[in-house]
């Protein structure tokens, strides 16, 4: 890849370097969204990490050695916040799902967010800007570089329809095409969706229609069927 890399503030640095050595031995990954940024040159201020063991007893030992907040969000992320200047510093740290990275990476949403990097290693590249040792075998790095949206499978869907709208987010957002058969999925797996809890897809639908050009965004949701089936009544 490229070894012009987004490169992290020097206190972001510092907390992820001090992620790094807590963990220690400890398998732990830079993932997701984080991995994503990155390669995107987008700056990142919400940084995902999994590892192995007792989550939540990690996050908080980690959280009180970087004199974090420490909240537990769900079965699958601890958050810690480190207030720093005028901003936050989030780190999302989660279980790896699957015995290894990759059967975890192979559970994820989409190519481009299925990419990690052993986190040791990512604090080491992005300290000396050089180029990131990525783990990526659904190739998702190929895809971001052509700018493209592609399902991991033919179950993303079904195993979270709510990721349907995340796709038109993530096109919008970072001005992706999305690939002709998870396109066709998303029209397929529409009527999935009102399986999403409502909140969920009220974020969603905000963070997609409030940008300018949320127009268009409403015609690409109506051509794949997902405007009609959260609002029958456009049929």
């Amino acid at each position: 890849m490229n070894k012009e890399t987004y490169h992290p503030a020097p206190e972001t640095l510092h907390i992820l370097r001090q992620a790094a050595q807590f963990f220690g031995t400890n398998p732990a990954y830079m993932v997701g969204g984080s991995v994503r940024d990155v390669l995107l040159h987008v700056p990142c201020t919400d940084w995902d990490i999994v590892t192995v063991g007792d989550t939540p007893r990690l996050a908080r030992q980690l959280a009180h050695i970087l004199g974090g907040h420490y909240a537990h969000m769900n079965d699958k992320a601890c958050r810690i916040t480190i207030k720093q200047n005028q901003q936050e510093v989030l780190l999302d740290i989660s279980p790896l799902r699957g015995t290894t990275i990759e059967e975890d990476l192979r559970l994820r949403d989409f190519t481009i967010n299925a990419i990690a990097i052993p986190l040791t290693e990512a604090v080491a590249s992005l300290t000396h800007e050089t180029a990131l040792p990525l783990l990526d075998p659904l190739h998702g790095h190929a895809d971001l570089l052509n700018r493209c949206l592609r399902a991991v499978d033919d179950a993303t869907f079904r195993q979270d329809p709510l990721r349907m709208l995340r796709a038109v987010r993530f096109m919008q957002r970072y001005q992706l095409t999305i690939e002709p058969h998870t396109a066709w999925m998303l029209t397929r797996h529409a009527s999935l969706l009102t399986h999403a809890a409502p909140e969920r897809i009220h974020d969603e639908l905000q963070a997609i229609l409030h940008p300018p050009g949320g127009t268009a965004r409403l015609r690409f949701l109506d051509d794949h069927d997902l405007l009609t089936t959260l609002i029958p009544e456009f049929i």
